[in-house]
This record gives C-alpha cells, structure tokens and sequence, in this order.
C-alpha cells in the first residue's frame, strides 16, 4: 500500500471511532405575530425535565405575556428555525425535525413568517420590537449581557408598553451564566 493511501485510511478510521459531542449552545429563537419561540437544552439549564424542548411564549392585549407552550424534543444542534403564523418548523443535526402547530386566532390570517433571528444567551446586546395585533401595547425583546469579574450573565426579558413607553410587564424569557475560570 502507498504511503498516501495508508494517510488517507488512518484519517478515514480515525474519523469513524470519534464519538458525536455535544454540541454547546441553546436560545436559538424566532418571532411570528404575538409570539416568540426559542429553545433549552438540560445540560446548559439543569432545572429543565427534557434533555431539549421548545417554548413558546405569546403575548395579546387580553393577557399580556405568557407562557403558553413547551414541546419536548430529542437533543440536537438546531440549524434553522422558521415562525409562520400557524406553525414552527425546526431541524437540525442528526436529521432532526420538528413541525408545531401555534393556531392563530379565528378570523386572523397572516403568511408573515421569520427564520432563525438569532441566540437568546449567546448574542451581544439588543432591542427588538416584536409584531402584534394588541393596538394598546407594543412588545419589545431586550437581550442583555453583564460581565462581573469571571462571571457573564445573559439575558432575555420581553416587555409589555402602553402607549407612553412605560413598562406594563416584564417577564424573564432566557437566562445564562458563565464563570471564566482561567485555565
């Protein structure tokens, strides 16, 4: 056997004993009118039942900002997320994929739709406003990033505003922390 051919089976072997990691990231998120999905994974949030799953959060003039669905789902690295009215689609590694429905309300149809928007615990920080059919309120996704000393916090936090920019609700959608332990 040549010596290239010997290269090229050793780099082939090696790659088929490699176990599949973990991959490292959770709060992958978008928006469709009067709603915010985004995912959590068990090993960056113990506190979670599933190993991964999706929330859904929806917010409306009647009730605010609520929690309104979890799917469970199998663990994997999500590589697109699309929000359409009625439904979320996310797919990933492994050939992960997932369709939930999210009706919309009777009487209201609306083909918007958004992909992947970004990382709820990962990004830099931003304000978003979000669309919605409440004419009293507007709704705003505000992620924040706060470093002090080794530590880095994360958050996500969706606002309900009235009319003159005032803060009706506030409800913690995402938080993350990180300890640099410089090693």
């Amino acid at each position: 056997m040549k010596p290239s051919h010997r290269i090229v089976l050793a780099f082939f072997v090696f790659l088929c004993s490699v176990a599949p990691a973990l991959a490292d990231s959770d709060g992958f998120y978008c928006t469709g009118r009067g709603y915010i999905a985004f995912d959590l994974r068990s090993f960056i949030h113990p506190d979670l039942k599933e190993p991964h799953l999706l929330r859904l959060y929806r917010f409306d003039s009647e009730r605010g900002i609520f929690k309104a669905a979890e799917w469970a789902m199998k663990d994997f690295q999500i590589h697109t997320m699309r929000c359409t009215r009625d439904r979320i689609e996310v797919a990933g590694s492994g050939d992960a994929r997932y369709v939930f429905d999210t009706p919309a309300e009777k009487g209201k149809k609306d083909d918007a739709d958004s992909s992947l928007e970004g990382q709820l615990g990962w990004s830099t920080p931003r304000v978003k406003t979000l669309e919605s059919d409440d004419s009293e309120h507007t709704y705003k996704l505000t992620v924040s990033v706060l470093t002090k000393g080794s530590e880095t916090t994360w958050k996500a936090e969706q606002l309900q505003m009235d009319s003159q920019q005032k803060v009706v609700q506030r409800v913690l959608l995402y938080e993350r922390q990180s300890e640099e332990n410089g090693e």
